[in-house]
C-alpha cells in the first residue's frame, strides 16, 4: 500500500472507530486490552485487538467497546477479513 493511500486507510479507520464508539464504553478497560497486547509484542509475541464483530462489516457493523474485543494472534486476526460468523 502506498504512503499516502495507508494514510488515509488508517484515518478511515479512526473515523469508523469513533463513529462506532458508545458514550457507556469502558475507556479504561479498552486501554488495558491495547496495553496488554503492548506487552505481548515486547516480548515477541505478535498479538493485536481484535474487534469480534468487525467495525465495518459486509453484514453486520459492531461498536468499538471492551465487549465487542479480543485479542488475537496477528495471523489469526489478518484472516479474518472483516467477516463475523
Amino acid at each position: 500500500m502506498q504512503p499516502a493511500n495507508y494514510k488515509k486507510s488508517l484515518n478511515s479507520r479512526k473515523v469508523a472507530e469513533r463513529r462506532a464508539r458508545p458514550a457507556w464504553c469502558n475507556l479504561k478497560v479498552m486501554r488495558a486490552y491495547y496495553e496488554l497486547a503492548e506487552q505481548c509484542r515486547t516480548v515477541g509475541v505478535n498479538i493485536q485487538v481484535d474487534h469480534i464483530v468487525p467495525l465495518r462489516g459486509k453484514a453486520v457493523c459492531g461498536l468499538d467497546c471492551e465487549d465487542n474485543y479480543q485479542l488475537l494472534l496477528a495471523s489469526v486476526n489478518s484472516s479474518k477479513n472483516n467477516d463475523y460468523a
